[in-house]
């Protein structure tokens, strides 16, 4: 729980107030980079903990998923999984002026294991838009992920 309070405290910081500052947007790939990280560390319940209590995530069929729970159950299966990764590195973002509303951008990795027993990846492209909370904090507003076909994992 202790890895949560550092994004927090950075996505809160740029929802504050460092819309004046140039390098404004480092701090949102930053928080990012510390979701991947705390998703990496914590499976699904880290996944979940960016995601505003409404937040949405677009899945690659473009079904649509509301909700922290309904996101997290989600995402558990693919995250439990001995073996199993999501990894992303945001590429761009930006943060309005209003310091209310922010988006990372980047691409991502998974690796699963399909029906076969096979390992497999697949390779996409995210985009991340984060909302100022009532408490101040930036959480996920919706998360929209496309991937290309899965491929055999390579080493």
């Amino acid at each position: 729980m202790k890895t949560l309070l550092i994004p927090v405290a950075l996505l809160a910081g740029f929802l504050l107030g460092l819309h004046a500052q140039p390098n404004r947007a480092e701090v949102l790939l930053e928080g990012d980079r510390l979701f991947d990280r705390d998703t990496a560390a914590s499976g699904a319940a880290g996944w979940a903990s960016y995601f505003a209590p409404d937040g949405k995530m677009v899945r690659s069929n473009g079904a649509l998923v509301e909700g922290r729970e309904a996101i997290r159950a989600l995402m558990d299966p693919l995250l439990s999984s001995p073996g199993n990764s999501l990894h992303w590195q945001p590429d761009f973002g930006d943060i309005a002026f209003s310091a209310d509303l922010g988006y990372t951008s980047g691409t991502s990795k998974m690796i699963y294991e399909d029906p076969a027993g096979q390992r497999m990846q697949r390779r996409g492209r995210y985009l991340t838009v984060w909302r100022k909370q009532p408490g101040g904090e930036g959480k996920v507003a919706i998360d929209i992920g496309v991937s290309a076909e899965p491929e055999p994992a390579t080493p």
